[in-house]
């Protein structure tokens, strides 16, 4: 007689909202490296061109935070539009596809953040070896990282995150309700990267989307940034949790 031994990883398949955030994530990849790939192509012929006419003083790689900012918005509302009916018509609850959804794009964002700071210092490093200011076009005569890389590490990793988070509530609005009801609600369902950006950075000392808001630092920042990428998680769990499924 074969006796056969059922291994704990055999018994116990793959969660569901585990299974959504890899396929996600891939997609989320894929497209990362074509935008981040055309990124550095634009940036350096920028530069190399204007270096040819003028003494180039202000970085080159601060201009694409709206480019990505926006890119990552405009990505996290085909994720609800494409990515949410395939995932609960294969058998994933609505639940486990919020999750897994909401994990890729938190991962997402944390990786944005951390590739274009890294591109901050590369750039910093280029600059100083060709006698370049490293400025900043929203702080006057002072270095892009005059107060540090932390700043832009975490408000980056803020921003993209407000981004994805209101990319994917409008993305949901506007499945869940039409597009009256998506159109009408926008000055709400923005709100998370519009109070992002507003109350949790600091104009002071890195960039932000809109060049105004309280200028204040230590631990208050990114603990009312987190606060507010919470509720915003909340309310779009609200949205997901009935939605029907076309």
């Amino acid at each position: 007689m074969i006796s056969r031994t059922v291994t704990t990883a055999q018994a116990r398949p793959t969660p569901r909202w585990r299974h959504a955030a890899r396929q996600v994530m891939i997609a989320n990849l894929q497209r990362a490296g074509w935008f981040w790939g055309g990124f550095v192509i634009v940036v350096c012929g920028g530069l190399f061109t204007v270096s040819r006419f003028t003494d180039v003083t202000v970085s080159g790689v601060q201009f694409g935070y709206h480019a990505a900012l926006w890119f990552q918005f405009s990505i996290a509302i085909s994720v609800i539009v494409i990515y949410l009916p395939v995932l609960v018509a294969a058998g994933t609850t609505r639940r486990s596809a919020f999750r897994g959804i909401l994990v890729a794009e938190a991962a997402t964002s944390a990786g944005y953040a951390a590739v274009i700071t890294t591109f901050l210092l590369v750039e910093e490093s280029v600059y100083r070896s060709l006698g370049w200011f490293h400025g900043s076009e929203d702080v006057a005569f002072l270095s892009v990282l005059h107060a540090g890389v932390w700043p832009y590490a975490w408000g980056g990793a803020a921003l993209f995150a407000a981004a994805t988070l209101s990319g994917l509530i409008v993305g949901a609005t506007y499945y869940r309700w039409g597009g009256l009801r998506g159109t009408v609600t926008l000055p709400l369902t923005l709100s998370p990267l519009i109070l992002v950006s507003i109350y949790a950075l600091n104009p002071t000392s890195q960039w932000t989307p809109w060049d105004f808001g309280p200028e204040f630092g230590g631990m208050w920042q990114p603990l009312l940034a987190l606060g507010l990428l919470i509720l915003g998680a909340l309310a779009l769990h609200r949205i997901l949790a009935r939605v029907p499924i076309r």
